[in-house]
Parts: C-alpha cells; structure tokens; sequence
C-alpha cells in the first residue's frame, strides 16, 4: 500500500490535527472525537475503507522518466526561479491507472446501470468472460448510465455472446471536459498488455535460445562445408533463426479487442450498407433465433424515464415501425421515399410486434409491408426498404411477404449485389 502510505504522510504533515489521530492509530490508541457527529461522516468513513489493490491489474503503470509525455514540466528562467508546469497525464497515469485497477467488477445489468446517477460523467471498462474488452467515456450530456444501457442493448441478440457474461466498472471524473482520460486509459491498458508480452517473450526468447545452444552442440566435427551432414546442419540452425521470437513493443500493441472494432459507434447509415460490416458485427453477428420484446424493452424504458408513451393499440405503419425501431436492441431502419404507402396501411400492434424469435418476428412484419417492400436482415442491423437496386452486403436473411428468402452467395459473403438479384 505505498501509494496510499505516501497519501497519508502528506495529508499528515499539512494537517497536524490528522498527524495526531495516525500517531494515536498506530500506537494501538483510540483517538479523542468530537461529540458532533457531522451528516456526512458516514460518507467519509467508506471513503475511508476505499484501499487500492495490492497489485497492478489491466491499467496500473509507472510512466517512465524517458516518455516525455509523461515528464515533470519545468524551465529554468533565471538563476533563482523557474517555471513548472503540472504534467496532468502523469499525475492521472499515476494515480487513475490503480484506483481503477481496485475497483471490483459489476454485472452489467439494470439495476446497477439503475444505480448510478443521471448526467455522471467519466471512464469505463466493459469485461467479457473476466477479460478487458473495451474502454470509454461519457461526458455529462449523455451520462454513463446512458452509454453504458445503450452498450447493454447492443450486446443482446447476438451470436456468440450473452450480456449475462458481461461485467463493468466506471469512475465519475469531474472537471472531465479538459482531460482526454479515455486515451489515456487506452494507452495505461495497452501499456499493462505490453508488460505481459514482455514477459512472455523472455519466457520464449530463453527457450529458443536454449534450443539454439542445443543445435550449436550438434555441428558435425568432421564434416566440411558443401558435405551432406554440414548442409543439414546449416539448414537446421537457419530455419531455427528464422523463428526467433520478435520483441514486442507499444506501437504494435492492440487496445482491448472492442475499442476500434464498431462495437461503439452509432448507425453508419445507409451509405455504409453496401460496405464490410464492422468487426463487432462480424464476431457477434445478429441472431436470428434470439428472443425479441419490443414491449418489454418500451417498458424498461418508461421505468428508466427515457420514454413517456407506450405505443397504441392501432396504428399506421411508418409510425409503427419508428416506434419499433426505437424499442429493440438492436438497429431497425426504414428506408425508401414511399412513406406516404406505409402511414396508409393500419396495423393492430399488439399482434404484429408480439414477442418471439427474431426471424418469426421480422417475417411477421414483412408481411404487413406493402408490395415491393422487403426487410434484409444483416450482420449488425435490419432493414426495411423499397429500393430493389440497393446493394447490400453481409445479408443473413431476406424476408418478403411473410417468407423467408435466402440471399445470393455474394450477399452472404462480402461481395454485395442487387438485392432483387
């Protein structure tokens, strides 16, 4: 606990009144306290408690003195005087790096999320399978508790991944507009990733040179060079060097696997649809058979104070479907110039958007859409459009008037064509 034992001595010596209480807390003496009990004494004392872990875990990390972004800042002006000028990075990579490491994981689920307070501002790492896999931020107009709801989402009805296994841990940070804390984060895990290849790399470098040594005793004392027994030699100990193992270093170190991959950016829109889905979209495509609930999520949201109106029992269907597209995890959009055909087609929504496997759900509403209408349901997201021209790429599933269709093997894969084709 060195970092807090050096806490406590400057805390100490600018406040004699709490040197007295340390000295009397390690004499084994219980010190004098004031009869009045203050209302936030409770409050100060699990703040207290608060301890760092005893060991770095994904971000805690000694900036060195070579890395000049993480210098002390000073000049000498004159014989005399200088100016310093406070390195903020360093001050947080020194101090943020193991408050985080110490905070303990949470599930991510409602009544966590529910926990934190609205417009709260600052970082977060999300935990796959107990593994860093994505670090951000929030500012104060969305909230954590906002961004991290919305990540909940975007995990759910996917392949390969349950939000069941999907922890987090966040730190409100105030005065958070002048600070890039999110990179600085990026850069302290990749930072404890690169510890790690390091020692892994000796861990091989030492055995491959052990194997090189091994090789090295082996050379034929009595065979010249050009004779076979020399040539197989030569040959074994080039294909050994070949394999040495390559020193890892910062540059080529990856952030956790969901930063960069698409996992936290917003619809792309419908210019990126005939593009390569993300690679978030690729490893945890949609799945067709997860359950879908767009009445249950409309009630999560009435309870979260994001919504304030349910959807009515009757309904035109461009309207329908906006309010279904805002009431499941995942991206539903609606595309084509002929809105005027869906507003003219009255739906009972009860029964259209009823709960069930997504496929059932989606050929359920491809039915109700008008002639030429389909819905493509893709890696990441679903849409619903009129365009018989549109190309379209990563496609899982056609549906059109209430049946499914399987897409071309270009559409499947990262080819793209007419999705009339």
């Amino acid at each position: 606990m060195k970092v807090m034992n050096q806490s406590r001595q400057l805390f100490d010596q600018e406040n004699p009144e709490a040197q007295e209480t340390s000295e009397a807390l390690r004499a084994g003496e219980a010190p004098e306290q004031d009869d009045a009990v203050t209302e936030d004494a409770e409050t100060e004392d699990v703040a207290a408690k608060f301890e760092l872990a005893d060991a770095p875990r994904d971000f805690a990390w000694n900036p060195p003195e070579s890395d000049v972004s993480f210098a002390i800042k000073g000049s000498l002006n004159r014989p005399g005087l200088g100016s310093f000028e406070l390195n903020l990075n360093r001050s947080l990579a020194q101090q943020l790096g193991p408050f985080f490491d110490s905070l303990e994981t949470a599930p991510l689920t409602r009544d966590n999320l529910g926990g934190i307070d609205d417009g709260v501002e600052g970082v977060y790492a999300l935990y796959i399978n107990d593994e860093l896999s994505y670090v951000g931020k929030s500012d104060a107009r969305r909230g954590l508790k906002a961004r991290l709801r919305r990540h909940r989402r975007k995990l759910s009805n996917r392949v390969g991944i349950s939000v069941d296994s999907v922890h987090f841990k966040a730190a409100q940070i105030f005065s958070f507009a002048a600070l890039d804390v999110e990179a600085l984060l990026l850069r302290l895990a990749r930072q404890r990733t690169l510890e790690r290849a390091e020692a892994l790399h000796a861990n091989e470098l030492s055995k491959w040179e052990s194997q090189l040594r091994e090789i090295e005793e082996t050379k034929p004392l009595n065979s010249r060079r050009g004779e076979s027994p020399h040539v197989e030699w030569t040959a074994r100990k080039k294909q050994h060097r070949e394999i040495k193992p390559v020193k890892p270093t910062f540059e080529k170190t990856k952030p956790p696997f969901l930063n960069n991959s698409g996992f936290g950016s917003n619809d792309t829109g419908k210019e990126r649809d005939t593009q390569k889905a993300s690679d978030f979209d690729l490893r945890y495509s949609l799945d067709m058979d997860s359950h879908v609930d767009a009445f249950a999520i409309a009630a999560e949201r009435i309870d979260e104070g994001t919504e304030t109106k349910s959807q009515p029992a009757n309904s035109d269907l461009y309207s329908a479907l906006q309010w279904f597209a805002t009431n499941v995890c995942f991206t539903f959009r609606v595309e084509g110039a002929s809105r005027a055909a869906l507003s003219a087609v009255n739906v009972e929504c009860q029964s259209l958007f009823a709960a069930g496997p997504m496929r059932e759900v989606l050929s359920r509403i491809s039915a109700a859409l008008p002639d030429g209408w389909r819905i493509s349901l893709m890696r990441g997201k679903v849409l619903a459009y009129n365009d018989a021209s549109k190309t379209l790429r990563d496609v899982q599933m056609h549906f059109i008037g209430g049946a499914e269709s399987v897409p071309s093997s270009m559409e499947a894969s990262h080819g793209g064509r007419p999705a009339n084709a």
